[in-house]
């Protein structure tokens, strides 16, 4: 985002600031590829913020009931709701893992909300450097099988995230 400084030091604010887009349910849901009806067990929604109308994803604890954390996201940015911080998305889907003795671990809400959609259960980390063993690894105890998604380059090498 670009930052508007004063001309007294003789530093000019950029003449091109990038543009930002407005994103909504609907846009997200075209993204992702899902009827948008999908995302509405997952409480998403979007709010005009600063402006710009933004996706609005909660973050749950495990039983579903609390909201921890908020992410915004448009087209060209995503940012926690004041003093939020990253946690695993769809905690809430821990327990249906429990009972399939499955659960996809991946980068991000959208794969993870695709394969809760699709019905298998997934968490996502909100960046793969966001992992917190000390925080995390204690919600899988009671899972057989972790199915960790690392994401790739077209060449196969592991993207930055995937290297994480």
């Amino acid at each position: 985002m670009t930052t508007a400084l004063s001309n007294e030091g003789g530093t000019t604010p950029d003449q091109n600031p990038p543009q930002q887009r407005n994103w909504n349910i609907d846009d997200y849901a075209a993204h992702l590829g899902v009827p948008v009806e999908e995302l509405h067990q997952f409480q998403i929604t979007h709010i005009w913020r600063n402006s710009q109308s933004v996706v609005s994803i909660p973050y749950f604890d495990p039983t579903g009931n609390e909201v921890i954390s908020v992410r915004y996201r448009s087209p060209d940015q995503h940012f926690w709701r004041k003093n939020d911080k990253a946690i695993l998305y769809c905690q809430q889907q821990l327990s249906e893992a429990q009972i399939k003795q499955h659960v996809w671990l991946v980068e991000g809400e959208s794969d993870c909300l695709i394969l809760n959609i699709h019905g298998q259960p997934a968490v996502g980390i909100s960046g793969a450097n966001n992992w917190d063993e000390n925080r995390d690894a204690h919600l899988f105890d009671d899972i057989e099988t972790i199915y960790v998604v690392i994401e790739c380059e077209e060449n196969g090498e592991p993207d930055n995230g995937g290297q994480a």
